[in-house]
């Protein structure tokens, strides 16, 4: 068992909500051009209350398109950060606060690098 999980998941999920927010988008478009050219053909039909309804409901849409724009965006930050990294960043699930793990990990990092140092200077002494 590792207590180690790829971040790549997370760029996987991004990808999708990317993918997804963009289909909303499309079809919303779509349904906004079709609602634009149904409202045309009847324009001066229906009483004041239903063009009140009719435009807040285009209202509604619009904020709905800038709400599915704003995640595309950050679904497409969030993967362009993961991809800058040398290698694929990793999510430790185990126990421990974040500053312990931070501490522990670096720890780790710093120890072969001493036991490096002690070797070649152990290496000198000898010649």
């Amino acid at each position: 068992m590792t207590y180690f999980l790829r971040a790549g998941l997370i760029s996987e999920q991004m990808e999708e909500i990317y993918q997804k927010a963009f289909h909303a988008s499309v079809l919303l478009q779509k349904q906004q051009k079709k609602k634009g050219a149904d409202s045309q053909m009847t324009s001066g039909l229906f009483p004041d209350d239903e063009l009140t309804a009719s435009t807040n409901h285009w209202t509604h849409q619009k904020e709905i398109q800038t709400a599915l724009l704003a995640i595309m965006k950050s679904a497409q930050q969030v993967r362009q950060l993961l991809d800058q990294f040398p290698c694929e960043p990793l999510i430790y699930t185990g126990e421990g606060s974040t500053d312990e793990v931070i501490h522990m990990l670096e720890g780790l990092l710093v120890a072969p690098r001493k036991r490096k140092s002690r070797t070649a200077a152990k290496r000198r002494r000898r010649l």
